[in-house]
């Protein structure tokens, strides 16, 4: 029986990455539709798609907002939206927070104070205007989640690629 895990794999990581960067449970692997997640995906895939298109055209469809590039400015916002949003949510509730995640490495019982966003956002305080640069804390958020999510869930499957093709591997482990 042929099983396609690798859309499995992907979606444990992305849950599991956006409580290590976000501090939230998006609770895909319990079927929670994820519009973020999805969005994240069709957003890497145009970025793929206009390196493989010749340049004009996919810059005159970004111009008109059509085909491919209108659903990537959809799905840009979609990301955006919710990162933004989690930033909001934790410069609403002060600077303490954030920099009492940045000091105390011990506490592990409250993931939001442990999560990546927690520990960013005063590395990008601007030190003459004490205003937090949203931007680049998403920025880090988001190549964090690229770096992490896609070459685990890439490895997890891989990994299961080779098991499968080694079944005296695989028992061997499963002995282990």
């Amino acid at each position: 029986v042929d099983v396609d895990v690798s859309k499995l794999f992907f979606t444990l990581t992305m849950d599991a990455f956006s409580k290590i960067a976000f501090g939230v449970d998006i609770e895909g692997l319990e079927g929670k539709p994820q519009p973020f997640a999805d969005a994240f995906d069709h957003v890497q895939l145009q970025m793929i798609r206009r390196i493989v298109t010749q340049t004009m055209t996919w810059k005159l469809c970004r111009f008109l907002n059509v085909g491919d590039e209108a659903k990537c400015a959809k799905d840009l916002r979609i990301v955006n939206g919710f990162v933004y949003d989690l930033i909001d949510n934790v410069l609403a509730l002060g600077p303490k927070s954030s920099e009492a995640a940045q000091a105390d490495d011990t506490n592990t019982d409250d993931l939001s104070e442990t999560d990546l966003l927690h520990r960013l956002i005063p590395l990008a305080v601007d030190e003459k205007t004490g205003a937090v640069d949203r931007m680049l804390v998403r920025d880090m958020l988001l190549n964090l989640v690229i770096a992490g999510r896609d070459t685990t869930a890439c490895g997890m499957s891989w990994c299961m690629y080779e098991l499968a093709r080694h079944p005296e591997i695989a028992q061997r482990v499963h002995d282990e």
